[in-house]
């Protein structure tokens, strides 16, 4: 008897918790699985040869379509498992930023079109696409033997897989048009609810605020520093400040 599970991509990142266990339901069947363990999508994956029993757990070449297959007597183990990670079911958000090569109006919607197909063919949810404008680069870049010092930027933001984004990254590389392609993870956020900001300590000069005195106060300055902060003190007082009254010409 095996247990089989297909999850949509909304479903796999609710249903991994490593905190929680989760109950799985097919048919008439009630399997109880404590997902503290941490998958690891593989193509094929044995994840132990001692035990005869069949406990393969292998990715369908689909992101957002899970199957686990195990013997029902080796379900608590499996639960135990802690060769399997989390990192490549999961979907983060990644910030995708592209530069491609001065090219006219159709060329670059052509480009633009191209990079956006690599990313659905690797089972991405794009959620945005934003285009910066034709700008100078921040440094010379070179493809094909020739150099270049402006282009066009674009960020397209995307839900995948780790393992799909390092597939993308390879195929954009290796794009002639593209001249430089970098995947940012997004993070949540961790909100601090333990600070309140008001406006009277906005308004404040920064160095009055609060959050900037427990910085200071808590800051290790060394030698060369505080030499730094005092040489500069004193050339500051030894200069004529700008506002300094000029004595009107003798008549």
């Amino acid at each position: 008897m095996h247990a089989h599970l297909r999850l949509s991509s909304c479903a796999v990142r609710s249903f991994i918790d490593l905190e929680s266990p989760r109950l799985l339901r097919r048919d008439d069947e009630l399997f109880s699985l404590s997902l503290r363990l941490r998958l690891r999508l593989l193509h094929r994956e044995r994840l132990d040869e001692k035990n005869n029993n069949r406990r393969d757990i292998y990715y369908r070449n689909d992101p957002c379509r899970v199957a686990i297959d195990c013997d029902v007597a080796t379900i608590g183990d499996l639960c135990r498992e802690p060769t399997i990670f989390k990192s490549n079911i999961t979907m983060p958000l990644y910030e995708l930023t592209l530069i491609v090569k001065p090219l006219i109006k159709e060329d670059l919607i052509k480009v633009a079109t191209r990079c956006c197909n690599v990313l659905f063919d690797h089972k991405a949810i794009v959620t945005k696409i934003d285009s910066f404008g034709y700008k100078d680069l921040a440094w010379r870049m070179s493809k094909e033997k020739v150099n270049y010092f402006t282009g066009s930027h674009f960020s397209i933001g995307c839900y995948m897989t780790h393992d799909n984004m390092y597939k993308s990254y390879g195929i954009l590389k290796s794009n002639n048009e593209v001249l430089h392609n970098y995947f940012h993870k997004i993070l949540p956020e961790k909100e601090d609810l333990s600070y309140e900001c008001t406006l009277d300590d906005e308004l404040k000069p920064p160095a009055y605020r609060k959050s900037v005195e427990e910085m200071r106060r808590n800051q290790r300055l060394k030698y060369f520093t505080r030499r730094n902060i005092a040489k500069t003190a004193f050339m500051f007082s030894r200069q004529k400040p700008i506002s300094y009254p000029i004595a009107p010409p003798k008549s």
